[in-house]
């Protein structure tokens, strides 16, 4: 197997988990780190969406970043991924730094590009 392209975030760092969770679907991959930071500063975690470019891939950075508008720093937002055509859901640990808390999970309708209609679920 031969590699053909690297996907990078734009802000990636190490010790953010990019990677941990990956969702293919068509030409889109969705790929979650859920400890993101920029350098030592803790953000709230993220998953990328990259849509390849034409008929094949290449290195390149990510179409969006994906954020909850409501995740704290450590919330494992991204820790797990899925797309399935224009439906995308992010997947957190805890809606806060209290463990108690439940999970939830982002859900997007895609407008390719780029995301709209951003839903937040819980249970």
């Amino acid at each position: 197997m031969t590699e053909t392209a690297r996907l990078i975030s734009s802000d990636s760092a190490s010790g953010d988990m990019f990677g941990l969770s990956v969702a293919v679907s068509g030409n889109m991959v969705m790929v979650g780190a859920p400890q993101s930071r920029i350098s030592s500063n803790p953000k709230p975690p993220a998953a990328y969406l990259f849509i390849r470019p034409g008929n094949k891939w290449k290195t390149m950075m990510e179409t969006e970043n994906i954020i909850a508008p409501d995740a704290p720093a450590k919330n494992f937002f991204g820790r797990s991924v899925t797309i399935s055509g224009n439906m995308v859901v992010v997947e957190s640990l805890g809606n806060d730094k209290r463990s108690s808390e439940p999970g939830n999970s982002l859900s997007l309708c895609l407008n390719i590009p780029p995301i709209a209609n951003a839903v937040s679920i819980r249970p």
